[in-house]
Parts: C-alpha cells; sequence; structure tokens
C-alpha cells in the first residue's frame, strides 16, 4: 500500500489527473471504467487484471503485480473529428515513454494499428473505447486502456505475435511508481498532437516498422485475408497496401508479417 500512496502522491502533483483509482484486483479496467467512472482526466490502476481485454475481444493474460495495466479516461467536446487518432497517438506516448527509459541498443517499434513491440516482440497494447459522456454537452468519452509488460518472465507460446517484458530484454527490473508518471506526463505534454494529424502521424511513423514490408491483412478477424506491401501510414491513420499493382486504403483490421 505504500507503494501506492507514494504512486498516488507523484501522478496527483503533476496536476493532470483529477481522479486517481488503485482496485487491488478487477477483470479489466475497462469494463469497470465504463462501468464506474465518469470524471474526465481519471486514471484507474490494478496490479492485479484477471480478465483484461484486447482488439477482437481477445484476451490480455498479465501476471499480477509484475506489469502495469492501467485505464485514462479523457472527454473531447461534441464534434471532436480526430477521434481515430487518439490511438496512434497514445501508441506513440507509450512507445516513445519506453524508449526513454530503456538501455541504449534497444528496439522500440510500433505495429499498426496500436502494437507496441520490444526487439521485435510484443510487449504493449491498446485498447480504445467510446462513449457518449453523462455530460449535457455531450462529449465523448474516452477510455484507453493499457496494458504493457515490465517484469513478467513467462509467457505463453500461443500467442499470435511472440510475446515479452522489460525484463527479459534487457535484465532490467521497471519500477511502476517511476514509470507510470513518465507516460502520464508525455500524454497530457504532448496532447496538442493530435490536433496535428500530419506531425503526430510523422512522430509515430518514427517507430513504425510496417512500411515497404510484406504483409498479410485482414479486414475483420474471420474475414479471408489479403497479401501485400505496405505503401503508407496516412495522416489519417489509414494503412495503404499495394495488392497487386492495386493501392487499397483501410481503417481497420489487422496485419501479420510474411517472412
Amino acid at each position: 500500500m505504500t507503494e501506492i500512496l507514494k504512486l498516488k502522491k507523484t501522478i496527483l502533483e503533476k496536476g493532470y489527473i483529477k481522479n486517481f483509482v488503485f482496485l487491488e484486483s478487477v477483470n479489466s479496467t475497462n469494463t469497470y471504467t465504463k462501468e464506474n467512472i465518469h470524471t474526465d482526466d481519471s486514471l484507474i490502476i490494478t496490479f492485479n487484471q484477471t480478465a483484461g481485454r484486447g482488439r477482437f475481444e481477445r484476451v490480455w493474460i498479465s501476471e499480477p503485480f509484475k506489469n502495469l495495466t492501467f485505464t485514462l479516461v479523457k472527454f473531447f467536446e461534441a464534434g471532436f473529428k480526430n477521434y481515430s487518432l487518439i490511438n496512434f497517438y497514445a501508441t506513440y506516448i507509450i512507445a516513445s515513454s519506453l524508449k526513454s527509459v530503456l538501455p541504449a541498443g534497444n528496439n522500440v517499434s510500433v505495429k499498426w494499428p496500436n502494437d507496441i513491440l520490444l526487439n521485435n516482440k510484443k510487449i504493449a497494447g491498446i485498447l480504445l473505447e467510446t462513449v457518449q459522456s453523462d455530460k449535457k454537452d455531450k462529449s465523448l468519452k474516452f477510455i484507453i486502456g493499457i496494458g504493457m509488460n515490465l517484469n513478467q518472465t513467462c509467457f505463453r507460446e500461443n500467442f499470435i505475435y511472440p510475446a515479452t517484458s522489460v525484463y527479459n530484454e534487457t535484465g532490467k527490473s521497471i519500477d511502476i511508481s517511476d514509470f507510470l508518471p513518465v507516460i502520464i506526463t508525455n500524454f497530457y505534454e504532448n496532447i496538442d498532437l493530435i490536433e496535428k494529424p500530419d506531425i503526430l502521424i510523422r512522430k509515430w511513423k518514427s517507430f513504425c516498422m510496417i512500411i515497404g514490408k510484406e504483409i498479410s491483412f485482414k479486414k475483420e478477424l474471420n474475414s479471408k485475408p489479403v497479401t501485400g506491401r505496405v505503401v503508407d501510414v496516412d495522416s489519417d491513420g489509414s494503412i495503404i497496401i499495394d495488392v497487386k499493382g492495386e493501392k487499397m486504403k483501410y481503417y481497420t483490421g489487422e496485419i501479420s508479417f510474411i517472412f
């Protein structure tokens, strides 16, 4: 509990977070947030998430007391048009924050749209959900769920993409009380990037490892895959794939690499 009090004090002193919620155990911080949290700039964190969720309702498995599992709540005004870029913004912030605390020689990269990799293995993921807020101004409530493997050492082998942790790659343990404030500060100090799509995507692409690569793409989880070469990621977050000489543009989907 001393660690949590220290973390709460540090986070609140930054002045960005208005509502700090620590849960000893919860099925999913995103699920809890949707049902219980209605305050802008809220941070919900647990060290024991028992049924974390990822994209396409996949399970996010996190060993208790080893990793970082939290949700941020951010409200945007009704009519906000760059909502698709929040995913890319959060991904960029996590990738850049991680890079800032790692020893030199470790490769932090991103895979469209929101996977974060360390040395070509998945280390973090983001689940973005949107609900109408209870405010009279009909603003949108964005629920940004983030899971990052910090000090976990063992992972299941049947993941779609090989998983790793900071400890496994570097031998270095990460103190959540030190690292989470870095993420929160970076998130709020750079949030104007969401209103600057060209700059944001350029920064996101500085971590991108897929442009020019041959990939397999599924628009939906159970759809037939297509293969092609990634041409670019546009300023609206869409991916452009050359499929048999025709450039196709997609806003959602999943890619995997062809080795």
